[in-house]
């Protein structure tokens, strides 16, 4: 139901499936599209040929976590220009080590008294209303630092942030 690209496909690449499609099939050929805008460099569309591409491997090779630029993809809406910088890499980084500690701390925690009310549903509306906001994981990804930095008892957090990163995908199930 769903079919991604980039804007630049939209006419005629998009427009020529559609039509391709639905004359083979008779049927629709998807419900949801959604395009992403160009992706930036310093500035610049990146592009092989212009030499600003960089691969998983080149960036591991530099010292960083792939999972940091799916973090810094989550910063910006798939309709929205992100502009790659190596500065913007290591600030995802930073932030998702940050996320991954406080992670570990709510494992960590040895509390088991919950006191006061434990209502996940306004954490979990919040979340799911941002994520079917045409994908809107900038505000997903800050209800869940608010989540973070909130007065919840370590254990309701832990289970609601391992829920939204099931969405996410940083990986933070594999935080010991």
């Amino acid at each position: 139901d769903i079919h991604t690209g980039g804007v630049d496909n939209i006419f005629p690449h998009h427009e020529g499936e559609i039509a391709q499609s639905e004359a083979a099939t008779g049927d629709t050929f998807v419900q949801y599209w959604i395009h992403g805008q160009h992706l930036l460099a310093d500035g610049s569309k990146m592009s092989k040929s212009l030499g600003n591409a960089y691969t998983i491997s080149d960036l591991e090779s530099r010292g960083f976590d792939p999972l940091a630029l799916r973090y810094l993809y989550l910063t910006v809406r798939g309709s929205a220009r992100l502009n790659f910088t190596f500065s913007n890499l290591k600030a995802s980084q930073q932030a998702l080590n940050r996320l991954r500690r406080r992670v570990w701390e709510f494992h960590s925690d040895g509390s088991d008294d919950c006191t006061g009310t434990r209502d996940l549903s306004v954490w979990r509306d919040t979340f799911w209303a941002y994520c079917n906001d045409n994908l809107d994981l900038p505000n997903a990804l800050a209800t869940l630092w608010k989540l973070v930095h909130s007065d919840m008892h370590p254990k309701d957090k832990l289970e609601l942030i391992l829920e939204f990163d099931k969405v996410l995908g940083l990986g933070l199930v594999a935080v010991p």
